[in-house]
């Protein structure tokens, strides 16, 4: 079982849940808590991506739950998506999560070419200064392959990943 505790430093907590909220809380910061940045109409799931990325034109763009035969091949991916923001400890950390048991959920998104982005969601624990604990989701790594990246193909994952966990039942999503 994943062991990843983040801590809060907060002042106030929800009245409902017993949640902390941020010293500057408001009625749209419970909303966002509960939601993260998840939209109302994300239900596009697995398949061909809903919207077309830029530069997607006559490219059948797939999205799929990786398995364990595309550890190495996303493992490549990371390491040329972060090339000039230390690929090696990036690529370190995703084989970690994945050896504690982390991960929630690994998607992949590929065409003819190849994969073209991929990203990972894992579980882990906000605790409050007085030790309640609520399980969330955090998204890291995001990686997108340099040639693919800023054309939309990582965030069409993103969505299909965050509308699959939502409905899995995860309402709590953060990003490393």
């Amino acid at each position: 079982q994943c062991r990843v505790v983040i801590h809060l430093m907060a002042r106030s907590w929800c009245q409902q849940c017993n949640f902390p909220l941020p010293a500057c809380a408001s009625e749209s910061w419970e909303k966002f808590a509960r939601h993260a940045v998840l939209d109302n109409d994300l239900t596009s799931g697995f398949g061909v991506l809903d919207s077309e990325p830029q530069g997607a034109a006559n490219l059948a763009v797939s999205v799929r739950a990786t398995s364990r035969a595309d550890e190495a091949p996303t493992r490549e991916l990371v390491l040329a998506a972060f090339h000039d923001n230390e690929p090696e400890e990036t690529a370190n950390f995703l084989d970690a999560l994945r050896a504690e048991g982390c991960v929630l959920g690994e998607w992949l998104s590929e065409d003819d070419t190849g994969p073209i982005a991929h990203v990972v969601f894992s579980r882990v624990w906000i605790e409050s200064e007085v030790g309640n604990r609520a399980a969330s989701a955090m998204l890291t790594p995001l990686a997108v392959r340099p040639d693919r990246q800023r054309k939309g193909f990582g965030t069409s994952l993103v969505k299909s990943a965050l509308a699959t966990l939502q409905l899995s039942g995860e309402d709590i999503f953060l990003v490393l």
